[in-house]
């Protein structure tokens, strides 16, 4: 199933924000891709190899990609127009996660911390989908967004007075995508500057990918 799907969020200001792009890229079985950003909007990333320092190790790309193959393989790919497309296993070299057809119950596999609303902007999109979450939610609070992959059979988790859902129904034939939103205290991130004492603090949006180590899963309903 061959998808290219583009979801947005509107903030109470009226605003219409880029949250990401989900790509399913192959017809015979689930390959995804996930984009955060948009070069069109002037907005590109950088992928740091140590969450808390900047290095010379890091890498500065206009569309980083974060890939889940069917093998359970999953990694940031890192393209740079006339250069080879580098790859970063965001675990370990050759580790792997749970294979994509073999995902049952809801499996945690990114995390995406939104702390400047501005940062989220895509000028266009054939294929888009507004959330259906109240735009009062997006106050210009930070938030984190939990991406979970499942069967499509899974129950959707009940929602809490901090915690909101939504389920994405459209990117598999076999599995659905859930989406976690909670509002966060942080507003952006220190890091030291390479192997000095001097740091900075940084406001830009961050996406990590969660550790698998067994499953982690969403809150039960």
């Amino acid at each position: 199933m061959k998808v290219n799907l583009s979801v947005f969020f509107r903030s109470a200001a009226g605003e219409e924000h880029f949250l990401f792009q989900c790509l399913n890229r192959d017809r015979a079985e689930d390959d995804f891709k996930f984009v955060f950003t948009n070069p069109s909007s002037g907005i590109g990333a950088t992928f740091q190899v140590s969450a808390d320092r900047y290095g010379q190790e890091d890498l500065i790309r206009p569309v980083p990609e974060i890939t889940y193959h069917p093998s359970g393989s999953l990694f940031f790919k890192l393209p740079l127009k006339g250069h080879p497309d580098e790859y970063r296993n965001p675990q370990r070299k050759d580790f792997k996660r749970t294979p994509l057809d073999s995902i049952g119950s809801w499996e945690g596999f990114l995390v995406y911390r939104v702390h400047r609303y501005d940062l989220c902007r895509k000028k266009a999109a054939s294929n888009r989908m507004l959330l259906e979450i109240d735009p009062d939610w997006f106050d210009g609070t930070a938030f984190e967004a939990r991406f979970f992959l499942g069967l499509k059979s899974c129950p959707t988790p009940i929602e809490s007075d901090s915690i909101l859902v939504q389920r994405v129904s459209t990117i598999s034939l076999r599995l659905d995508l859930l989406l976690m939103f909670k509002k966060i205290s942080t507003t952006g991130f220190r890091a030291q500057l390479g192997n000095s004492s001097a740091s900075v603090f940084s406001r830009n949006n961050v996406v990590e990918v969660i550790p698998h180590v067994g499953k982690e899963r969403a809150v039960r309903s």
